[in-house]
């Protein structure tokens, strides 16, 4: 093969940028950037192509320069015409796993191959899980409120261990979930989208994504890891949050689109469930007038359980090898299969 032509429109860094580069003496590694603020990623993800002009994004010389020449992108955002300004792109390697803000670009439509860094940061995010159903059972958000005005006061908190936690969605997230939730002693359900005939590892019961209704009434946590795909969309809505313990914590790692967030907000104001960690939300910031920014029963974070010191170094190896196995002619890893949406 000859030369391979990547342009890098994420924010990576020189150690991420030596990484890539170093796959291969055939790499050409360019670092041009292009971010579109999160208003603009949010309406791609909802569809909401039309109104893209409210959050003009323009494509500097220097990237259209670059991506003439592109063999292949890693990156977040693709401007809308990246198939018209990069006739010889062959594939697109993305920063993270969701591909749902994409949408506009072409790219899905067409037959560029698509592949995503999950799996390497899987544990992270599954810390990040556990770390607020401990948050929730131990009431760390009220002793935090309280230190600020100095005032002592004691919480009677609880165990995770004997409790129950539904995950929805056993993907490599999900996986790790349940393993970390059995090193707590849990009882641990799970949701496949395609369950197998032997119950995978660290879980007690698996049941078919169409079956939430058979889990939820058994879980003390509920957390989300799915993919959004036109089947996750509102997945949980108030159906599915009334049929929930009143004392569940429901957990949101997935996307904000995956619950009925209006119905989540009632939920949470008249106790059909008793509280929620929601790292994702139908729209993206949160707005400030947002219920959810002020309830006492929420915790709020802001779309970052996968946010880590040394991500960058970290994908970049990642993609280095997927670079290598590119010029090679070999199978990449994680290549996006577009009927599933992941």
């Amino acid at each position: 093969m000859d030369d391979v032509n990547v342009v890098v429109t994420w924010p990576a860094g020189e150690e991420a940028m030596r990484i890539i580069a170093g796959a291969d003496p055939r790499v050409r590694a360019t670092q041009v950037s292009y971010r579109e603020p999160e208003e603009r990623r949010d309406l791609r993800r909802k569809g909401r192509l039309d109104e893209l002009d409210r959050y003009p994004m323009s494509v500097s010389q220097e990237l259209r320069d670059a991506l003439r020449e592109a063999d292949a992108l890693y990156g977040l955002d693709f401007p809308n015409d990246v198939l018209d300004l990069a006739p010889r792109l062959r594939w697109v390697q993305m920063v993270g796993v969701g591909i749902d803000h994409l949408g506009g670009t072409g790219l899905m439509e067409s037959d560029v191959t698509i592949t995503s860094v999950g799996g390497f940061n899987s544990l992270n995010i599954a810390e990040f899980v556990v770390g607020l159903m401990l948050a929730y059972v131990k009431r760390f958000k009220p002793y935090f409120l309280a230190q600020p005005m100095k005032r002592w006061a004691y919480n009677y908190g609880d165990s995770l261990t004997g409790k129950t936690v539904g995950v929805v969605g056993l993907g490599r997230i999900g996986a790790e979930t349940a393993r970390l939730s059995k090193a707590f002693e849990m009882r641990v359900l799970a949701t496949r989208r395609t369950p197998t005939k032997d119950t995978p590892p660290n879980v007690d019961r698996l049941y078919a994504a169409g079956d939430l209704s058979s889990m939820l009434p058994e879980c003390d946590f509920v957390v989300l890891a799915v993919a959004l795909t036109p089947e996750t969309n509102r997945l949980i809505g108030e159906r599915e949050l009334r049929a929930m313990k009143s004392s569940a914590c429901l957990i949101n790692v997935a996307r904000g689109q995956v619950v009925d967030e209006a119905a989540l907000v009632r939920a949470l104001q008249e106790g059909w469930i008793a509280g929620a960690g929601l790292d994702v939300f139908e729209q993206e910031p949160l707005p400030p007038d947002s219920p959810l920014w002020e309830l006492p029963n929420v915790i709020v974070t802001p779309h970052a359980s996968a946010a880590v010191e040394g991500y960058a170094e970290h994908a970049a190896r990642f993609v280095a090898e997927n670079l290598r196995r590119f010029v090679a002619g070999e199978p990449l890893m994680n290549v996006v299969d577009r009927a599933k949406g992941y």
